[in-house]
């Protein structure tokens, strides 16, 4: 008895170290559209934005502004263009809720789910587009904004450990 209880404890031990193995933790970086007109801030400032004078709930969307501003950079690329494209096609078959999803599949890898797929793409720091913004990223829950030039749009970066 006492020989299967040790088996099993080392077994789990072995099996353990391999899954930690298989397991990715490398820092990520989530890229989702953002649209500046509809910015509402967290929950938090929501709910304190309820109990404040009018002066004061400009202000605080003027700091919010600011701070959207300040942590803008403009890009030019194609690589940027053709990931608001597919996030945008990826927004509007959501709301759509389509049952074929017309994204190509090197581009579903990076969705967190295929089944119940989210409005964010996942990119690894390493990768091509992200490599040249990844310096801007430095600690968990970074987020940055980058100005599409081209396309008059927004895309939030967001960095992530887990």
């Amino acid at each position: 008895m006492e020989l299967w209880r040790r088996i099993i404890f080392y077994g789990c031990f072995v099996l353990v170290i391999l899954l930690y193995q298989y397991a990715h933790l490398e820092p990520v970086i989530l890229v989702e559209i953002f649209n500046l007109s509809e910015d509402k801030g967290s929950f938090t400032q929501r709910y304190a934005q309820s109990l404040l004078t009018e002066k004061e709930i400009q202000m605080i969307k003027n700091k919010r502004l600011a701070d959207i501003k300040a942590k803008t950079i403009e890009i030019n690329g194609s690589e940027w263009d053709e990931i608001y494209k597919k996030l945008l096609m990826l927004q509007n078959q959501r709301s759509l809720r389509a049952k074929n999803w017309d994204i190509p599949e090197n581009w579903k890898k990076r969705l967190p789910s295929d089944q119940y797929p989210s409005k964010v793409f996942f990119f690894k720091t390493t990768e091509t587009p992200v490599k040249s913004i990844s310096n801007y990223l430095k600690y968990d829950n970074d987020q940055i904004y980058l100005y599409l030039t081209s396309l008059n749009a927004y895309l939030k970066v967001g960095y992530r450990i887990y």
